[in-house]
């Protein structure tokens, strides 16, 4: 599998591989693009990415680059069949999942809000009836099934499959039967996988009724469970990436970023306050390396890197 990379804009991507070394941006294809991209998937030479894409006549919301341009997939583009946001992509195999907040994708009255397209056979196809209402925030492959988190409810007519759902390649189900939250502005925005369990991140509280379990929770299997001492935290998370048995968590909480390294949580050089980040939308690490992108008040909104203590900007 192909982890979904995310970034601030679709035209910029680093000339070169995502190291310390990068000096410079370079654009990806010709023209302005005016959305904000949020999902990125590479295969190969190719690049799938999400934005409001025009190429001739063809107006498209989430395309594929190749042979320097962009190029719709499929019937993908016009109204009403594709411009509705895509907020998120994943690569399984030679399938290709996007999920966010279109309606009739492709064309199709099936392809609500979730979506599948085929490397091989160039073909998008439903996932069962979609999606009623809401969006979807994030996906991650979970063993052979599909989980996909955000702010939906009854995912398959289940009315337990609300916020968190799951796809088993047949049909749409919860991942289980207790709730995560019954508040009106609950939202799950990001969604990863440890040991077998699921950790979730997003706009909530008392997740399953654990009063611990606020922001940041994991499913064991059984409950919502409270996730290394959290619960004292307050504001949403929006994205939480593992590298090895560290987990990252960043979001629009007061400290914006932090690290649990298995035994404390770190605030990494306290980057955030130093810097008088509003919030933090999303973490990568390479190597030894993390990169984050988000709304930093001083330093012009650039993804910044983190490394043996220290903050650096990407273009050094």
């Amino acid at each position: 599998m192909i982890k979904n990379y995310k970034l601030l804009s679709a035209t910029l991507l680093l000339s070169g591989s995502l190291t310390l070394n990068a000096q410079t941006w370079t654009p990806v294809g010709p023209g302005s693009y005016s959305s904000t991209t949020s999902a990125i998937v590479i295969d190969g030479s190719d690049i799938y990415a999400n934005n409001t894409f025009i190429s001739g006549a063809d107006v498209f919301s989430f395309g594929r680059f190749t042979a320097g341009t962009w190029n719709a997939l499929g019937n993908w583009k016009g109204f009403p069949n594709g411009i509705g946001s895509v907020n998120c992509a994943l690569k399984v195999g030679d399938d290709i999942y996007v999920g966010g907040s279109f309606t009739d994708g492709s064309g199709n009255p099936d392809m609500d809000r979730i979506a599948r397209w085929n490397i091989t056979t160039n073909t998008w196809h439903a996932m069962g009836q979609g999606l009623t209402n809401g969006f979807v925030n994030d996906i991650v492959q979970f063993g052979s099934d599909i989980i996909i988190v955000g702010k939906f409810t009854d995912a398959g007519g289940n009315p337990n499959a609300d916020y968190i759902a799951k796809w088993d390649g047949t049909s749409w189900s919860a991942v289980t039967s207790t709730l995560i939250s019954t508040n009106s502005f609950t939202s799950v925005n990001t969604v990863a996988v440890k040991d077998n369990e699921l950790y979730f991140g997003g706009n909530f509280e008392n997740a399953g009724g654990n009063a611990a379990a606020d922001f940041l929770t994991k499913w064991d299997g059984s409950s919502f469970q409270d996730v290394y001492g959290w619960g004292a935290q307050i504001g949403a998370v929006l994205d939480i990436t593992f590298n090895g048995n560290d987990l990252y968590v960043g979001g629009e909480f007061p400290i914006k970023i932090a690290k649990y390294n298995g035994i404390t949580w770190d605030l990494m050089d306290s980057f955030s306050v130093a810097s008088g980040a509003s919030q933090i939308n999303v973490i990568e690490v390479v190597g030894t390396d993390v990169y984050i992108g988000g709304t930093f008040n001083d330093v012009g909104d650039y993804p910044f890197r983190y490394r043996n203590g220290e903050t650096h900007g990407m273009i050094d």
